[in-house]
């Protein structure tokens, strides 16, 4: 890692914008700052397999009384079970979800999520879901798995 350089206090650096759209000079920081670099490694980019932290989580938040981070979202207008696992490298989905609503599976490269409690469960494939949450509408590749939580279809 190098510095690249140094600002001392008092320096502008950034400009805003006002109401009508022209750019506006902004006081300088108010502290020194200074910009590092770290350049890129040789190493190759590794591709790390899917895991799910989620999948075992409703039990262990039962016998704890805690409450799951759960929402409902939508997907061709039905209705569908997310819970948010901060844990899950990928998207995850039910395949009895992917069943009510009539979609396909392509294949995938991966052959299994590892689990949160170390044990393993197969992939099923992949599929493209047209996922709405209130007004925020997104499109998205889950993988499809045997089966989820009792709580949710759908992990993010």
């Amino acid at each position: 890692m190098r510095k690249v350089c140094s600002y001392p206090a008092g320096t502008k650096l950034f400009n805003g914008l006002s109401l009508d759209g022209s750019l506006k000079a902004l006081p300088g920081i108010p502290y020194a700052a200074e910009v590092w670099y770290d350049p890129p490694t040789t190493a190759a980019v590794t591709d790390f397999p899917p895991c799910a932290s989620a999948l075992v989580l409703p039990v262990a938040a039962s016998l704890a009384g805690d409450s799951l981070p759960l929402f409902t979202a939508h997907v061709a207008g039905v209705p569908i079970n997310a819970l948010i696992d901060t844990g899950a490298s990928h998207d995850f989905v039910s395949e009895a979800m992917i069943k009510r609503l009539g979609l396909s599976v392509r294949p995938t490269s991966w052959s299994h999520v590892s689990l949160a409690d170390g044990g393993k469960q197969v992939i099923l494939g992949q599929v493209e879901l047209r996922l709405v949450v209130g007004p925020l509408r997104l499109s998205v590749s889950p993988y499809v798995l045997p089966a989820l939580t009792s709580a949710a279809s759908y992990i993010l």
